[in-house]
């Protein structure tokens, strides 16, 4: 039974975590996109100073045009670092509560398991004495060589009594 249990409290984890997962992908996939869209705004500006050359002198032109590209490459990979951060840290505790929920779940199944293994020990054992008792009877009635009628009555009644 505890094998049982342990591989449904598995399952049942895996289940809960994998769910769980799913929604904060979902919000991690919503955060992303926010955060391209924003980029987005600086590869625009970007493109239109490349497009559209100022008459700036081409060494600060250029100078700023490379520090624009930086900025938008360090922003890429700080967003990227911090949804898997943000993801990692909240799929920590996630883990931890889907095993605490997959208890919570399996507990009652668990002692309706238990009180019904029990009920049947129970009748089990209820129904054994009162047949070992006919059948100890009847084994004497049968080996004995001279029984009476009175015998076999009295047999018979207490047979009745233990089926009751």
């Amino acid at each position: 039974m505890d094998k049982e249990y342990t591989s449904a409290r598995i399952k049942l984890t895996v289940l809960y975590f994998g769910i769980i997962f799913f929604i904060v992908l979902l919000f991690s996939s919503i955060v992303a996109a926010n955060q391209s869209r924003e980029l987005d705004k600086f590869e625009r500006l970007r493109d239109f100073l490349v497009n559209h050359k100022f008459e700036l002198p081409q060494p600060i032109y250029q100078q700023n045009l490379e520090r624009l590209d930086e900025t938008i490459r360090d922003i890429k990979i700080s967003t990227t670092l911090n949804l898997v951060l943000l993801d990692a840290l909240l799929l920590i505790p996630t883990s931890i509560l889907s095993f605490y929920i997959s208890g919570k779940t399996l507990e009652p199944i668990m002692k309706a398991l238990r009180r019904q293994q029990q009920f049947v020990a129970d009748a089990s054992h209820e129904f054994r004495t009162p047949l070992a008792s006919i059948k100890l009877e009847a084994e004497v009635l049968l080996r004995s060589k001279k029984t009476t009628n009175e015998e076999h009555r009295e047999f018979l009644s207490s047979t009745i009594e233990e089926i009751d």
